[in-house]
């Protein structure tokens, strides 16, 4: 008879860097539908004038679904490491960009306030913490006759 795993049975969670990436894939989720199906929302808000410049509303919200779905398959496949560091990486590429944006809005606008880069840099840490959590014991050494690494 198989007994279970010392500690108990193993179930599923989301703990660690697959949490952070959730909260993250679920906010930029709904930043991309907003993006989406509200643009005028956006072009009517001085804040995202500097972002707005670089790309339309369509086009970010385009980026956010695609890290959102990065996310998510990363969160769904916590094994494929690789996946999970990609969805990372360009989670860090967005936010920072978002971040640097609000970061040059509020040092050159006297009618801005820190929360906007404030709460990106929350964002930013997520990401970093994530990358930081995840499991290092997923990453195989290929041995010789293997050929799947």
């Amino acid at each position: 008879m198989n007994s279970p795993p010392a500690g108990g049975p193993r179930r599923a969670r989301l703990a660690g860097a697959r949490a952070n990436m959730a909260v993250i894939a679920a906010t930029y989720g709904i930043f991309a539908a907003s993006l989406l199906f509200q643009p005028a929302r956006w072009a009517a808000t001085p804040a995202y004038r500097n972002l707005l410049a670089i790309m339309g509303q369509h086009a970010w919200g385009l980026v956010f679904a695609a890290v959102a779905g990065l996310l998510a398959a990363g969160i769904w496949r916590p094994g494929i490491r690789w996946l999970s560091v990609l969805a990372l990486t360009a989670a860090f590429m967005l936010t920072t960009t978002w971040d640097l944006a609000f970061m040059v809005r509020w040092l050159t606008s006297a009618n801005t306030t820190p929360e906007t880069w404030g709460s990106w840099s929350v964002f930013d840490y997520l990401v970093i913490r994530a990358l930081l959590l995840l499991d290092y014991l997923e990453v195989k050494i290929p041995r010789d006759g293997d050929r799947h690494g």
